[in-house]
């Protein structure tokens, strides 16, 4: 099994699992970008539900894998912070 849910659909050909991921991928950004400035992304405007693979490059073979798991670590860091 796959950590990445994005490769996890690819590889089992799930179409529906790939749309939701990158939906899910696509609110993160938004979300985020209200409150940091992080840039946007237009996730969805790539996304090829007839090549799933594609999606996996787009995830992690561009900087959107980069900035996210930057990102990601930022704000877990931020709001996940254990309190002494």
């Amino acid at each position: 099994m796959k950590r990445n849910k994005v490769e996890e659909a690819a590889e089992q050909n799930n179409v529906f699992a790939s749309f939701m991921n990158m939906c899910n991928l696509q609110y993160f950004f938004t979300e985020i970008s209200s409150e940091y400035s992080i840039g946007t992304y237009n996730i969805m405007g790539e996304y090829n539900p007839d090549c799933l693979e594609d999606n996996v490059r787009l995830f992690k073979g561009s900087k959107i894998y980069v900035k996210y798991t930057r990102n990601f670590k930022f704000v877990k860091s931020t709001y996940f912070k254990k309190e002494p």
